[in-house]
């Protein structure tokens, strides 16, 4: 009995020790004269190593822009600061990264809108300038397959939109010239490369405005969206029929800041609006919404701080169907039931939901939180990081995510007396990966993959022997032998494992996956079917 117990005891154990996630590493970033330095963005290169962007401003001197690259195992491979006029500051907007590893930011910086293309070494290879004579405000930026460069940004009274081939050339340019214009958000490209922006305009009130453009440049539609008070679109995003969401504050005014709410604008590719929902909290303050997300499966995720009384603001995650229905709603509270501050949020490929923001902790502490929901709104696991000793400034905050299913955050980081520095962090997890039985293998061995023919998810069974310290990798390709999916690639201790291989997002038909680990080779067939 006290065995049979003991094991029963060893077996939750393993299983948790699974099911848990693991700071790889952690890097801050100082630059030079202990500025403070803010972060902007996080993403890929096609190597897997991680580019960060932020912004140095140091006292009495005009920021710049830092870049830096690390490698997947956090190593620094590089560090650049650029300016592209000494005597003014730089904001930057975004960066993007080509398939060459190329990288392309752009930034504002006094009268003029700039793109600068890095290689992968950190070298400029090309700077372009926009100018309309007035100051210039935010910028944003996106790449097509061809590698085709777009970029948008505000003036006083109008909007440019520009766009570069590989090599610099201006192809074309767009500008939307309106004295009514307040405030430029994001341009962001569809999945047949289209061209959608959003921004606000004050006609009797702010109102939101989505415009669509063809891949060259000409104007598809615009739509206006007006509740009767003060509107403003904060971000946009794309399901695999290329329907556009919409995501904004709705309903306020600057006489009456607590009435601000979500908003959710559905507009198919042709501009007709499907349906709009809204969400306010508790109805007793002001509403921040974040981002907006599609899944594969064509739900809209939503995150923002929503307030909720006593508490002040949470972490507010809000999953919708394709037809607007609320399907759930997730709130985060930290220890210190006070004000959590998202940022940003992605979907993996399995459907499961990360956010990522600031939360305050029972120390009244800021903390940079990360937390991992599955499609049904549960919370999976939660990993916290020191990172303002208070909370007079709150910097923005990225999260990105690999084919591994590891996930790199970008945050700040403030000691009390000190600057803001850069902190990148890396997580990894096991995903869809279970042991399911203590038994240790004589052998390598890959099963049939359960069930055969499937749609659209099944399981893979494989074993690890005892004696061998090797990475296993399990990866699955198409009918032409063009790898489709990474499904594990981690160092795995002896046992007997089960994965799961989720194709919702793959056409129907023949598929292999392979199993190499030590040595050891194996391949078997699977027949998707839709």
């Amino acid at each position: 009995m006290k065995y049979s117990f003991f094991i029963i005891l060893q077996m939750i154990f393993i299983l948790n020790s699974f099911a848990q996630v693991q700071q790889e590493w952690v890097r801050t970033f100082n630059n030079t004269n202990n500025s403070d330095d803010y972060p902007v963005n996080i993403g890929f290169d096609s190597l897997g190593n991680v580019l960060v962007l932020g912004t140095s401003n140091a006292q009495n001197l005009p920021k710049k822009l830092i870049l830096i690259k690390y490698s997947k195992t956090g190593d620094l491979i590089w560090s650049r600061n650029f300016s592209t006029n000494v005597s003014s500051s730089e904001y930057p907007g975004s960066l993007v990264i080509d398939r060459n590893s190329n990288i392309y930011v752009c930034s504002s910086n006094s009268n003029k809108i700039v793109i600068i293309k890095f290689d992968s070494t950190g070298n400029v290879i090309w700077v372009n300038k926009f100018s309309r004579g007035n100051y210039a405000y935010y910028t944003s930026i996106d790449l097509d397959v061809n590698m085709n460069v777009y970029v948008a940004g505000d003036f006083e009274g109008g909007i440019v939109i520009l766009k570069y081939d590989i090599d610099g050339r201006l192809l074309w340019q767009k500008q939307i010239l309106d004295v009514s214009i307040t405030s430029f958000q994001l341009l962001k490209l569809d999945k047949s490369s289209n061209v959608i922006i959003t921004y606000y305009k004050y006609l009797s009130f702010d109102d939101i405005v989505v415009v669509k453009f063809t891949s060259q440049g000409d104007s598809l539609w615009a739509r206006i969206y007006n509740s009767g008070n003060y509107d403003h679109p904060y971000d946009i995003d794309f399901d695999s029929n290329n329907n556009i969401y919409v995501l904004g504050e709705s309903d306020g005014s600057p006489f009456s800041y607590n009435n601000y709410l979500f908003v959710l604008i559905k507009y198919d590719s042709s501009g007709n609006q499907k349906w709009i929902r809204k969400y306010d909290g508790n109805g007793l303050g002001r509403n921040y919404p974040v981002k907006v997300r599609t899944d594969k499966l064509g739900n809209i995720f939503v995150t923002g701080s929503a307030f909720y009384s006593n508490l002040g603001y949470d972490f507010t995650l809000i999953k919708y169907n394709s037809f607007g229905d609320s399907i759930w709603v997730s709130r985060f509270n930290d220890q210190g039931n006070d004000n959590d501050f998202v940022s940003s949020i992605i979907v993996d490929n399995y459907n499961d939901i990360y956010s990522l923001g600031y939360s305050k902790n029972s120390d009244s502490s800021y903390r940079l939180t990360t937390l991992k929901y599955n499609q049904n709104g549960m919370l999976v696991w939660s990993q916290h990081q020191n990172s303002f000793h208070y909370s007079s400034i709150i910097p923005d905050a990225s999260i990105i995510i690999d084919s591994n299913y590891s996930i790199y955050v970008l945050g700040g980081l403030r000691s009390l007396n000190t600057d803001i520095d850069l902190m990148t962090i890396k997580y990894s997890q096991l995903i869809g990966i279970n042991p399911i039985s203590t038994e240790v293998p004589s052998k390598y061995t890959l099963h049939q993959n359960y069930p055969n023919p499937f749609n659209p998810s099944t399981k893979i069974k494989f074993e690890i022997p005892a004696g061998v310290v090797d990475i296993a990798r399990i990866c699955v390709y198409d009918i032409l032998g063009k790898e489709v999916r990474s499904i594990i690639n981690e160092n795995l201790k002896p046992g007997i494992y089960e994965a799961e291989f989720n194709a919702a997002d793959l056409p129907s038909g023949v598929y292999f996956y392979k199993l190499s680990a030590g040595g050891f080779i194996d391949t078997k067939k699977m027949i998707l079917v839709k």
